[in-house]
C-alpha cells in the first residue's frame, strides 16, 4: 500500500495500525468520516445508483450503518483514483433518467 493510501486510509478509520498523533489530524479524521458518512446517506436516499448499492448491500445481510458506509468507502475509493490519475470527475451517462445530480 502507497504511503498516501495508508494516510487515507488512517484518516478514514480503516487502518488499525495507523497511528494518528495529536488533535488536529484526529479532529480532521473525525470530520472527514462524517462528511463521508453524511454525504453517502444524502446519497442513499436521493440518488438511485447510491440506492440500488445500498439496496444491494442490505440483501447481502449488512446493517443499515455498513450498508451506508460501502457507498462512502466507494465514493473515497472514486476519489482517491481520480487524485492518483490526475482525472476530473465525469459522471458516468445516464440510462433513461437514472443519475445522480
Amino acid at each position: 500500500m502507497e504511503a498516501a493510501q495508508a494516510r487515507t486510509a488512517a484518516l478514514r478509520g480503516e487502518e488499525p495500525g495507523a497511528e494518528l498523533v495529536g488533535r488536529l489530524v484526529r479532529s480532521v479524521a473525525a470530520r472527514l468520516q462524517r462528511a463521508l458518512y453524511l454525504s453517502a446517506q444524502v446519497g442513499v436516499f436521493f440518488c438511485p445508483i447510491s440506492k440500488a448499492y445500498y439496496g444491494r448491500k442490505r440483501k447481502e445481510g449488512k446493517g443499515h450503518k455498513q450498508a451506508v458506509i460501502a457507498p462512502a468507502r466507494r465514493r473515497v475509493e472514486v476519489l482517491w483514483a481520480m487524485i492518483r490519475d490526475h482525472v476530473p470527475f465525469q459522471a458516468a451517462p445516464a440510462v433513461g433518467n437514472v443519475g445522480c445530480r
